[in-house]
């Protein structure tokens, strides 16, 4: 790299992965609410899975056993939800790895052609 058009193109590269990192970031936040939502109502499911439970006279010790079977499904859409929420953390930690890599190539094409 020994020319300004090297560290322009560099630059655009850079620019589009703080733009990425931008929309990727407002994807997180939108994921996180979905997960809030989904483990409430996870948990609302599963508090009126045992109060229906009770009234309905169940022995206590296979209440948590059937709850968790009437509730099932919902677990399964929030735990779902959190795996996509990993996912996308991890998302943006590999954008963040390629923003300084492409620090470090700017700031070493700079130094080759001495510009400040």
């Amino acid at each position: 790299m020994k020319d300004y058009n090297d560290i322009l193109m560099l630059k655009k590269g850079y620019m589009q992965k703080l733009k990425d990192l931008e929309h990727e970031t407002n994807k997180l936040e939108d994921l996180e609410v979905d997960v809030a939502g989904k483990e409430t109502a996870y948990r609302k499911a599963k508090s009126n899975a045992y109060l229906n439970l009770l009234t309905d006279d169940q022995k206590i010790t296979v209440i948590p056993a059937l709850a968790g079977g009437k509730t099932a499904d919902i677990r399964l859409l929030f735990k779902v939800s959190v795996g996509v929420l990993r996912a996308e953390k991890e998302n943006i930690k590999r954008i963040h790895a390629q923003i300084e890599g492409y620090r470090t190539l700017i700031s070493i094409a700079k130094a080759e052609i001495n510009i400040r």
